[in-house]
Formats: C-alpha cells, sequence, structure tokens
C-alpha cells in the first residue's frame, strides 16, 4: 500500500509543478495589470491638476496647455520645457 501511494504521488508531481508555474505566471501577469491601472489613474490625476491650473500659473511653472499630456506621462522633461539650467546640488530638495 505504501509502495502504490509513493508511486502515485511521483507520477503527480510533475502536474502539480506545472500548475504552481501557471499560477505564479497568473499572479505576475496580475500585478503588472494592477500596476497598470494605478499608473493610468496616477496620469489621469496630473493631468486633471495640471488642466484646473490657470494659463498664467501654467506659465509660471513653464508649461503650456500643450504640453500637460506630456509632462503628466512623464515624456518631457520639466527642465527641458522651461529651457532651464538643472543645478544638480539642488535636486530633490526643491
Amino acid at each position: 500500500m505504501t509502495q502504490h501511494i509513493l508511486t502515485t504521488a511521483h507520477y503527480l508531481q510533475k502536474p502539480v509543478s506545472e500548475f504552481l508555474t501557471l499560477i505564479s505566471k497568473v499572479g505576475v501577469t496580475l500585478a503588472g495589470f494592477f500596476e497598470s491601472i494605478q499608473r493610468a489613474n496616477q496620469i489621469r490625476q496630473g493631468i486633471r491638476e495640471l488642466n484646473s491650473l490657470t494659463d498664467y500659473e501654467l506659465k509660471d511653472i513653464g508649461i503650456s496647455r500643450g504640453d500637460i499630456y506630456s509632462v503628466a506621462t512623464g515624456h518631457k522633461d520639466m527642465a527641458k520645457a522651461v529651457d532651464a539650467e538643472v543645478n544638480d546640488n539642488l535636486k530633490g530638495f526643491v
């Protein structure tokens, strides 16, 4: 009887291992999906906040209405948007 149980367990190892691998891949895929949703929500919030500013306020921070999407998605560097010189000593403090 013990031999039969051990033989059956041996045959089940591969399917169980493949199933666990599949579950792991599904988990990674779902994690990536939820990260994408979170990033999209952050972009929408940034766009909403920038759109709520007046033209004068946008000009004050160095962007135009046409730059809002690029700035919110991170495709346009703020320092490049205003042609400003970047002081590396101030990064993270200002």
